[in-house]
């Protein structure tokens, strides 16, 4: 029995799970691991935290990541991982670990709403007609990313409800948002207002609903999808609101996902 260590990356985390010879499993959670994070001082960072932990460093890793599906970013996540002291290596994108997790070997549609977002059909252990995923430059509509975008332009412009502007000022750093996007950073500042605003998912239904709605009319084939699992921390925590406009394009939400780590190492035969 040899030791693996699986991973499943995406824009805001990195979740783990360590199987010990005897098969004993241990979660933890760790920084994205995504390329665009990836500098001298990230490398310098992970491998002081790593330290703890070098007896994983001979186990096989399965790394399934956000911003791998082109080589130049696997080649750069493999990078990393050597460098921090890894040895065993196989780096897939999160999108083949969303598949597997939710459908295994056989066929279904997957929406990908977490930081990004992104939609595609999985058949039997291949990733096929992928849409959206461009990057919180160019869309990215359906993300918690966009939906702080929505939020954050609906505050500038001045349209946001006064019990909305109330809650969003009282738990929102509006100056540091400002800085952030100076610094064009605006990505994971903006994509953070979802969190923040999670326990107001009610009073701000308005924007999820036309989030929502902008990713099903951009990216999904309404003549051929009938039902769509969603996997993704900003999908799984809207998850209701999600189930209402799939009604309204004629979809069912099939299976619903926060996190699929634990999914895809029970795919995983050992």
């Amino acid at each position: 029995m040899r030791q693996y260590l699986i991973a499943d990356s995406g824009g805001s985390k990195t979740d783990w799970c360590f199987i010990d010879f005897n098969k004993k499993k241990t979660f933890f959670t760790t920084e994205s691991y995504h390329p665009s994070n990836f500098n001298d001082l990230f490398l310098d960072e992970q491998k002081k935290k790593w330290e703890s932990n070098k007896h994983m460093f001979d186990s096989e890793l399965i790394f399934f990541g956000a911003g791998c599906l082109n080589i130049e970013g696997k080649n750069q996540v493999e990078h990393i991982l050597f460098s921090i002291g890894f040895k065993n290596i196989k780096v897939k994108s999160d999108l083949f670990g969303a598949g597997l997790a939710l459908y295994g070997n056989k066929i279904g549609h997957i929406a990908i709403l977490g930081t990004g977002s992104v939609f595609f059909t999985w058949n039997q252990n291949e990733v096929q007609n992928i849409k959206g995923g461009y990057g919180h430059l160019i869309g990215d509509e359906g993300s918690g990313f966009y939906f702080g975008k929505l939020v954050f332009d609906a505050f500038v412009e001045g349209s946001l409800s006064s019990e909305q502007l109330k809650v969003f000022e009282s738990v929102v750093d509006v100056s540091s948002i400002k800085g952030m996007i100076e610094k064009k950073k605006h990505k994971f500042i903006l994509g953070e207002i979802s969190l923040k605003l999670s326990k107001y998912s009610s009073l701000f239904k308005n924007f999820h609903t036309k989030n929502i709605d902008l990713f099903c009319q951009k990216y999904v084939d309404s003549n051929h999808v009938q039902k769509i699992s969603v996997i993704g921390s900003y999908g799984y925590y809207n998850q209701e609101i999600i189930r209402s406009v799939f009604i309204d394009f004629n979809y069912r939400l099939h299976k619903i996902v926060r996190s699929p780590i634990e999914l895809i190492v029970n795919e995983i035969v050992f």
